[in-house]
């Protein structure tokens, strides 16, 4: 979904931008979707500005429902509708609690997997996003089995699936 500073983010192929018209959003959010084999969920990769749009993420979320897919809400912005709006909506929805790798350095990713831990172990559960780079790759090798005697590790979907509201 589009950033804010999409002239220096590229979002990349496939985006979702506020310019589209709602038929041009909900034929793209459909092709990417279709794209991906065995999907259960979709995130608002980047996207603070898309996500902003209440209007357009109301289209992205009804097609998330239809498929019965979940969302996952970055909050990339303090301001998204995502989460919110999912609820509203009847979605399954979730949002992170500790974004991983804003720093690409094995050390620092190795902090927000303990604060991931820590905020879990207080509220019962929590979400975590990352890229697939080499240094976060590196610290979920080196953390995880220690991580797994502290706390359960699920996937999203198992987690977002067993919520209660």
């Amino acid at each position: 979904m589009e950033p804010k500073d999409s002239d220096k983010n590229d979002p990349g192929k496939g985006a979702v931008f506020t310019n589209m018209t709602e038929a041009q959003v909900a034929e793209q959010v459909k092709r990417d979707i279709d794209a991906v084999p065995f999907i259960t969920g979709v995130n608002n990769h980047m996207g603070s500005r898309f996500t902003e749009d209440e209007r357009l993420m109301r289209i992205v979320l009804n097609i998330a429902k239809t498929k019965n897919l979940f969302f996952l809400d970055s909050k990339t912005t303090s301001k998204s509708t995502g989460y919110r709006l999912a609820k509203v909506m009847d979605v399954k929805a979730g949002s992170r609690q500790v974004f991983l790798d804003n720093e690409e350095d094995v050390n620092y990713i190795k902090g927000k997997m303990l604060e991931l831990v820590r905020i879990a172990k207080k509220k019962g559960s929590a979400i975590a996003i990352g890229h697939p780079y080499p240094s976060t790759i590196a610290a979920l090798k080196e953390m995880i089995p220690t991580l797994n005697k502290d706390v359960d590790i699920i996937t999203v979907s198992a987690l977002i699936d067993s919520i209660k509201e």
